[in-house]
């Protein structure tokens, strides 16, 4: 029990490709391409800490057809990027194989002096909005568990009956027990305060995303 990501998992199997991992990263950047965010920052958003490449996820997004090819992501960096934060431009030069270090307005004039674009730019498709749909149930995940596994709480959810509020209270009273039996009380403390907020806000939460409470 090393650690918080052990602590927040009943199953310890190793991330793999293939995993339950996958589909939540799937997720994530169609919902970020649905809400209307461009397909860098939806795949950035998740490749910072992905056990896959950016290559990956968009192969696997095209032959799923949930995204489709839309031109280039064009931006005029010296009108419309004006608040991006310098690491973030930093990190766009670093990707273009430029130089990163300069002012905030140094850094836009080199990305429009060089016609920097962000890549190819993609759509979300119907299939793709389907998939949201029907994984809705993970924004539920980001809402209340982020603090844990992510595939531990992906099969306790698929091998237990009952809606997803009631098997995430069942999946707390499995942690509240390890907690208890390992004596560790910030562990308990949180699953304690996981478990009030979901009694407290997920009737209000799951009737927003349209999954049955």
């Amino acid at each position: 029990m090393d650690g918080l990501e052990n602590k927040f998992r009943l199953d310890d199997t190793a991330y793999e490709k293939g995993s339950p991992n996958y589909i939540w990263e799937r997720y994530l950047i169609l919902e970020a391409l649905d809400y209307g965010d461009n397909y860098y920052d939806a795949l950035n958003g998740v490749t910072l800490e992905s056990l896959a490449s950016p290559e990956v996820l968009t192969r696997l997004l095209l032959e799923s057809n949930f995204i489709i090819k839309e031109g280039i992501i064009e931006i005029d960096w010296l009108k419309d990027s004006l608040k991006s934060s310098k690491p973030y431009l930093k990190k766009i030069l670093y990707d273009a194989g430029l130089e990163i270090e300069g002012s905030k307005k140094e850094l836009l004039k080199r990305l429009a002096d060089n016609n920097v674009t962000l890549g190819e730019a993609y759509k979300i498709t119907s299939k793709g909005k389907n998939y949201l749909k029907e994984f809705a149930w993970i924004s539920f995940y980001e809402e209340f568990f982020s603090e844990f596994d992510f595939t531990d709480f992906y099969k306790y959810l698929n091998s237990h009956n009952g809606n997803i509020k009631e098997v995430s209270l069942k999946y707390l009273d499995e942690h509240l027990k390890l907690a208890s039996q390992h004596n560790d009380e910030f562990y308990y403390e949180e699953c304690i305060y996981v478990k009030n907020e979901i009694l407290e806000e997920a009737d209000e939460f799951l009737s927003d995303l349209n999954i049955p409470e």
